[in-house]
């Protein structure tokens, strides 16, 4: 542009570069994204990995599978499996927001 002007004797300088601080944002974004996915995937993974322990334990200290217990166990599962599901659409929410699809 400036080149184009150089006979009117106009320069052209930048007052605020907002592209490093809009590029910083975008690479936090991805950042947060990847991170968010891997910590869902832990939680689906501890699901079962604290079920089962569980039951072990109950089974070696001489539980038994009361109502109470069963019911605080389907209590927990529920919390966990509705908390993923908040997580999730909370990425894709912050992912449709930022433009992408």
């Amino acid at each position: 542009m400036e080149s184009r002007h150089k006979s009117q004797g106009i320069r052209f300088t930048v007052s605020a570069d907002q592209s490093t601080y809009t590029l910083k944002s975008v690479e936090a974004v991805m950042t947060d994204l990847v991170l968010a996915v891997i910590i869902v995937g832990i939680v689906m993974l501890v699901l079962p990995c604290s079920i089962i322990p569980t039951f072990m334990a109950m089974l070696l200290l001489g539980f038994s599978l009361n109502l109470m217990r069963l019911i605080a166990m389907f209590l927990v599962v529920g919390i966990l499996v509705d908390n993923s599901i908040v997580v999730l659409e909370n990425i894709y929410r912050q992912y449709l927001q930022n433009g992408k699809q």
